[in-house]
């Protein structure tokens, strides 16, 4: 049954029906080779996206990931192993990995108090150990010139007052030398503390695993940099 006005041979053109004119044989051919530029490129597109890693995939947690190493700068060796710490193992959820970054942050808060402590007492040694050293110089100073001021016939020195009193009197220098002392002692446990936490830290992060002897080893640690300070250790003693 044909409809009225149309021939066999336009119903087959259309309907793709029977034997296809060159017309439609061209039209076929470039919808296949628009099919496959489609395919081709959608498939480039998933092999580039299934190629490109994301953040911190394909490295193990512990494992040595050169994304993780930045320029410390004016960081100190604590601030730089934990923030290290936290780039390989901030992402895991192995009980041991969540462990050794807890050990890692526990002794980072210690090295840290440290790190303040002995900068203190280091610039307060310096500082008062310089004025040890110009101390004798100072006095000869103020002892010069109270007796330039002497006053009466019998040529008797003023007693000094003031800052030429201070220079002068021996009790004062006593003082400030016991405390150059102190802030040195000071400043040499704290240095000390410091160092040892931060090699604590980094045997942490590069230990392969966390042994129940490493965890106890490190816990001792730990309780001797909580003791604080005392002059028997400072001096070695027991």
């Amino acid at each position: 049954m044909q409809c009225a006005g149309v021939t066999g041979r336009e119903v087959t053109r259309y309907t793709g029906g029977g034997e296809a004119t060159p017309m439609g044989k061209r039209f076929r051919a470039i919808l296949g080779v628009i099919g496959l530029s489609a395919g081709l490129a959608a498939a480039g597109l998933m092999g580039a996206g299934a190629q490109e890693p994301a953040p911190n995939a394909g490295a193990a947690p512990g494992g040595a990931d050169e994304r993780c190493l930045h320029d410390p700068g004016v960081e100190t060796s604590g601030d730089y192993l934990r923030s290290v710490a936290q780039c390989l193992y901030g992402n895991s959820r192995k009980p041991e990995d969540i462990r050794r970054l807890a050990l890692i942050d526990d002794i980072y808060i210690k090295s840290w108090s440290y790190s303040v402590l002995n900068k203190g007492a280091f610039w307060l040694a310096m500082a008062l150990a310089v004025l040890v050293l110009s101390w004798p110089a100072l006095s000869g100073l103020a002892g010069a010139r109270a007796k330039k001021n002497a006053s009466g016939d019998a040529g008797e020195a003023r007693r000094p007052e003031g800052l030429s009193w201070v220079i002068t009197n021996s009790s004062v220098q006593t003082s400030v030398t016991a405390l150059a002392a102190l802030s040195f002692a000071f400043y040499a446990h704290y240095k000390s503390s410091q160092l040892k936490a931060e090699s604590t830290m980094r045997t942490l992060l590069h230990a392969e695993t966390l042994t129940p002897a490493l965890v106890a080893d490190t816990i001792a640690a730990i309780s001797d940099m909580d003791r604080g300070f005392s002059f028997s250790a400072s001096v070695g003693g027991k």
